[in-house]
């Protein structure tokens, strides 16, 4: 749709990285024009937080909205014996907010959104970066060697990128150690953003 002052312009909106001679093709030889759509301010929204991960609750002004309840989810996964490798599907939500990951043991935790990504993924070493045609896949990396074995998420997403979206991630373990490990526990906490 070419504009209405020079004809050689395609869209009817300033261009993006405009500059003085883009500006006069765009408002004519006139002094330019700068258009700032107001923000509208939101009001009435409540939030309250339990402490301890319990759940949160909020609203937000509009007019007849009602208060959702969000709640962490904990997932412990078990690996009997750990030697090399471990390869988990882990059953969560589509997509979710990762709170933390925790182990009772030392091990290299990777969460992947599908298995086609796990699957590239699979001989790359402990402390190694990923390669760039996995790092879309690749939700998370963590290597869990200093006690406590905890890892506190900061704004870390993840969501299943298989074909089908399904309700899983699929997580593999790393053993640091040369020696084999027993009884391996690591636990995911989320909180889930849809079912």
């Amino acid at each position: 749709m070419p504009n209405n002052k020079t004809p050689s312009l395609r869209f009817p909106l300033p261009p993006v990285g405009a500059d003085p001679d883009s500006l006069r093709q765009f408002e004519g030889t006139e002094t330019p024009h700068y258009r700032i759509l107001p923000v509208i301010p939101q009001t009435g929204a409540t939030q309250t937080v339990e402490e301890g991960g319990g759940s949160s609750s909020g609203s937000s002004g509009g007019g007849g909205s009602t208060p959702t309840t969000v709640k962490a989810v904990t997932v412990v996964v078990s690996i009997p014996t750990l030697i090399g490798e471990a390869l988990v599907t882990v059953p969560t939500s589509r997509s979710f907010q990762l709170l933390y990951i925790a182990s009772n043991k030392a091990a290299c935790v990777r969460l992947y959104g599908s298995g086609t990504s796990r699957q590239i993924d699979l001989g790359r070493p402990i402390d190694a970066p990923a390669p760039a045609e996995i790092t879309q896949g690749l939700i998370i990396d963590v290597v869990l060697d200093t006690s406590p074995f905890l890892w506190l998420c900061q704004n870390i997403m993840g969501a299943n990128q298989d074909g089908t979206q399904a309700q899983q991630i699929y997580l593999t373990a790393l053993n640091p150690n040369p020696e084999p490990q027993s009884g391996l526990q690591i636990t995911l906490g989320y909180v889930p953003l849809e079912s």
